[in-house]
């Protein structure tokens, strides 16, 4: 019984370790929009080339805010005049965010209050790779992280936390399943 009891606390301490749970927790109910636009922010920050947000994108119907990041030396002008899509992870950094009202109740007429959880992030692999090691899983490595489904995916029960990255055609993609 004193082996299980050790062996889980040397678990649970690894695993605190390897995750910044209060950081992933709070991806999951940011209390404004701006909290979203700090989140986007630093997400765009670990990319390879210096983003600017190209556009924001709110909505109401699908609950869904979209901030579309696109290089600072590209100006709407050059974007504009040229034939991309917010699919092109090496020109564009695509963060969903979706929104909900915590604490609504329809039955007792009970409105709630707005909350932000990040949803996905769209780009390129080594845009993504540094923010992915730096709050979900620091001891990934950066080769094995592109094939290893141990090191793509993050899921921690009893916190509801469940995140992963994936190649989706020519982008990777941060899932957020909490």
């Amino acid at each position: 019984m004193k082996k299980l009891i050790l062996l889980t606390a040397l678990l649970i301490g690894m695993f605190a370790q390897a995750q910044d749970i209060g950081y992933l927790q709070k991806l999951k109910a940011l209390p404004s929009e701006a909290d979203a636009l700090n989140v986007a922010n630093e997400i765009a920050s670990y990319s390879k080339v210096e983003l600017r947000i190209y556009k924001t994108i709110d909505s109401p119907t699908q609950k869904n805010l979209r901030y579309v990041f696109a290089p600072a030396q590209l100006s709407d002008k050059e974007i504009s005049g040229r034939t991309y899509n917010e699919g092109q992870p090496n020109i564009f950094t695509t963060i969903d965010f979706v929104y909900y009202n915590e604490g609504e109740n329809s039955d007792l007429e009970k409105t709630g209050v707005k909350k932000y959880r990040l949803s996905t992030v769209q780009t390129m692999y080594l845009n993504l790779f540094p923010y992915w090691k730096q709050y979900f899983n620091p001891s990934a490595d950066t080769e094995k992280t592109l094939t290893d489904y141990k090191s793509q995916h993050v899921k921690d029960i009893p916190n509801a936390i469940n995140y992963y990255i994936q190649k989706q055609g020519g982008s990777w993609v941060l899932k957020n399943q909490s």
